[in-house]
């Protein structure tokens, strides 16, 4: 039986990777932060070993989400800006991370105007009844668990955990295709959705399961501009409407660079070499970074 297709969230992930190891003192003879691009390779390593993967792609933003900065141009600019430190350090994890990528043959997706979020959520939609597995640790794609598809998110303990159908419904009250309108009811600060003004999670799901998740039945949007704040935050967080979502490339199988491969191997080899990485060369000849 083959394997799932491992969907990740590339920007959640090594962000996440960036804050971890910000103080390892982990650098190169030339200065460079190796700690972000050491710790994505390990976390990969682990997901494609314990799931041994029949697919894999690293889904990428690629500049702000056009069609929500046209519905509401305050999406996500509440957003800490980085110091420009901060942004270099960011910006030379990102690359070395697309470059070693590219190099190992990995699949990594970006659409112009998108962000990670949306390319997710159209592999998931390109993909019904294959087995998927999301990495991220981003609550939105919670909406997009399934019989097929479980999301790993960080446990706060230094692993990941599983999210079934099961485990949303224990967590939030509703099952993963009805988050979308409980998350537009109370909204999100930090990524700029609006929600209805004096709508918690625990009134906004009383409201919904009253009124059988029909909007326009929940006594809380009794006037037009709650409705209308409702209408807008749920286009915002909705990843299961196929209408806003990009067209992707078709998946590869996971057939990642192999030290047998001679020749072939000599742009990841150099890559690893210019930065010292040597545990993680030794890993590649030994063939146990993935499998």
């Amino acid at each position: 039986m083959p394997g799932p297709v491992l969907i990740v969230d590339g920007n959640n992930l090594l962000v996440r990777c960036i804050k971890a190891m910000e103080y390892s003192g982990l650098r190169s003879g030339e200065n460079w932060q190796t700690g972000p691009l050491t710790a994505f390779i390990g976390a990969l390593g682990r997901f494609t070993r314990l799931y041994e993967p029949e697919a894999v792609v690293i889904c990428w933003d690629h500049g702000p989400s056009e069609y929500r900065r046209y519905l509401y141009p305050e999406y996500k600019i509440a957003r800490k800006e980085t110091d420009e430190a901060g942004q270099e350090r960011k910006e030379t994890a990102f690359g070395m991370v697309k470059t070693f990528l590219k190099a190992c043959r990995i699949q990594q997706v970006a659409v112009q105007g998108f962000e990670a979020d949306d390319v997710v959520a159209a592999y998931w939609r390109a993909l019904p009844g294959r087995a998927k597995v999301i990495v991220s640790g981003d609550k939105d794609f919670l909406q997009l668990v399934d019989e097929h598809t479980v999301q790993l998110r960080p446990d706060g303990k230094g692993a990941y955990a599983i999210w079934d159908i099961e485990r949303v419904v224990e967590t939030y009250g509703c099952r993963p295709e009805q988050l979308p309108k409980l998350m537009a009811l109370t909204g999100d600060a930090v990524d700029g959705i609006p929600g209805v003004r004096g709508l918690g999670p625990k009134k906004a799901l009383r409201g919904l399961v009253e009124a059988a998740w029909d909007f326009a039945r929940v006594s809380a949007l009794n006037d037009p501009e709650k409705m209308n704040a409702a209408l807008l935050s749920h286009a915002l967080v909705n990843l299961r409407d196929d209408e806003f979502l990009p067209e992707v490339p078709k998946l590869r199988p996971f057939e990642p660079l192999h030290s047998s491969m001679g020749g072939e191997c000599l742009e990841l080899v150099t890559f690893l070499r210019s930065l010292e990485m040597e545990t993680i060369l030794n890993r590649f000849y030994t063939d146990t970074l993935w499998r």
